[in-house]
């Protein structure tokens, strides 16, 4: 979560404004999907297109009273070689920001500003991938495609692994464990989820 928020922060690509709205409570008394409405708004006016958040199952509305974040994730994050993917973005309600992480190829032509959608070979490869590992309940899974390997890592709030699943045998080797974050893992930003 630690890495989301600052999405808001250190984003690779921000827009800002003047605060846009004055009472975070007013805002959220809309309801969660008018909320992220205004979310989907923001991003396209930052340039995205065909923002669809159905096809993010790590969508989430947090506040700290003050500010309002939606963050749109997916506990499942696969970035194929030479390809230019966006799988998260954060758009701050009360002013407007609005931060993503791209990854890939190093420039960020205006009309790549789109999330990621897994083409048929990407599913095949990730079917490939799940078949040959196991992974802890509510974990999020990051995979980049390698030459001759698929690196994974696996993040739970205690502990992150990671390891390779070869290519051609799907043996999984290099394996590596990790404690997340500070002692009992969870990083206290100020910001809890809105219980709708």
């Amino acid at each position: 979560m630690k890495t989301l928020t600052s999405l808001l922060l250190v984003a690779c690509s921000v827009t800002a404004h003047a605060q846009l709205f004055e009472d975070p409570d007013k805002i959220l008394a809309l309801g969660k999907d008018s909320v992220i409405q205004l979310a989907v708004a923001q991003l396209e006016k930052s340039g995205f297109t065909e923002i669809d958040p159905a096809r993010f199952d790590w969508l989430k509305v947090r506040t700290n009273g003050q500010e309002i974040q939606v963050i749109f994730d997916r506990s499942i994050q696969y970035f194929p070689r030479d390809t230019f993917v966006i799988h998260t973005a954060a758009v701050e309600i009360m002013y407007g920001d609005a931060g993503w992480e791209p990854r890939g190829i190093e420039n960020d032509p205006p009309e790549s500003r789109k999330f990621y959608s897994y083409t048929a070979n990407d599913k095949k490869n990730l079917d490939f991938v799940m078949a040959h590992i196991h992974t802890a309940p509510g974990s999020r899974l990051i995979i980049n495609e390698s030459e001759d390997y698929y690196s994974v890592s696996e993040i739970t709030q205690y502990w992150e692994t990671g390891f390779k699943v070869e290519k051609l045998t799907g043996n999984v080797k290099d394996k590596w464990h990790a404690q997340s974050g500070a002692g009992s893992g969870k990083i206290d930003d100020g910001f809890k989820e809105v219980d709708w």
